[in-house]
């Protein structure tokens, strides 16, 4: 009963949309984040039947989904040959890596002039929990340490919206990223390189926090290039000839 022993009438069509709303999102979550983390790896295909079956839901749903994942690139939607998670486009991690060192490097700057100890104590202690996560090798709490470290760039700086811009730009990035942990000396070589950047921070040295943090983000190139040797078939190299991106400098010297 409402106010004044007024009965609320319930909108069924509307309640069951909102319904499949929250259903179409939470599939759309999850494969999203199977997709990222590679656990679903490119050109695995993706059977709506299967999807259906093994969730326990419609089909309108996880079409839903798939469809919102073809709109970000994870996904391929082609009729004669079916749904399969997308390859990694470089162009588009490259795209992103654009982003996100024009941003990064703002709000490193930013921080840097805001850092009390409040902030020196966070990123300390990120630093830390890092450092345990590559003792036992473990990718994924080192993956997220990783996430919360530069995230923790935009808060301090106080733009932790921008963050999220950032999120969205390196989502094919981050697959690189699931891919490359897993490399010969990779967490070694990223803890080293987080951990330059934050003792520079901590010494309010900014041209050197931000030139280590460039030299940082920019390793993703060379990564890309030693990862289409060893998993060619994970990616499209879509580049367009002749057109260039800034490399690492230290490339030939520093893992990958």
């Amino acid at each position: 009963m409402g106010k004044a022993g007024v009965v609320r009438r319930i909108n069924w069509p509307a309640a069951a949309a909102e319904r499949s709303e929250t259903i179409a999102a939470r599939i759309y979550r999850d494969l999203r984040r199977d997709i990222v983390d590679l656990v679903l790896p490119p050109r695995t295909r993706l059977s709506e039947k299967d999807l259906s079956d093994r969730l326990g839901v419609s089909r309108s749903p996880i079409r839903e989904a798939l469809l919102k994942l073809a709109d970000e690139g994870l996904v391929w939607v082609r009729p004669q040959s079916g749904t399969a998670v997308a390859p990694i486009l470089i162009s588009d991690v490259f795209d992103g890596q654009f982003v996100r060192e024009s941003l990064e490097r703002a709000a490193l700057e930013r921080a840097i002039a805001a850092l009390d100890r409040a902030g020196e104590r966070e990123l300390r202690e990120i630093i830390g929990l890092q450092k345990a996560y590559a003792v036992t090798r473990n990718e994924n709490l080192f993956f997220q340490a990783d996430e919360d470290l530069h995230a923790a760039f935009f808060r301090i700086a106080g733009h932790e919206r921008s963050w999220r811009i950032v999120q969205n730009a390196k989502v094919q990035m981050n697959r690189v990223r699931r891919l490359a942990v897993n490399m010969p000396l990779k967490m070694d070589a990223i803890l080293s390189e987080h951990e330059a950047i934050v003792a520079a921070m901590l010494a309010r040295n900014t041209g050197g926090a931000l030139n280590e943090l460039t030299a940082h983000l920019r390793r993703l190139f060379t990564t890309v290039e030693r990862l289409l040797e060893s998993h060619h078939d994970f990616f499209v190299d879509d580049r367009a000839a002749g057109r260039g991106y800034p490399r690492d400098p230290d490339a030939a010297a520093a893992p990958a």
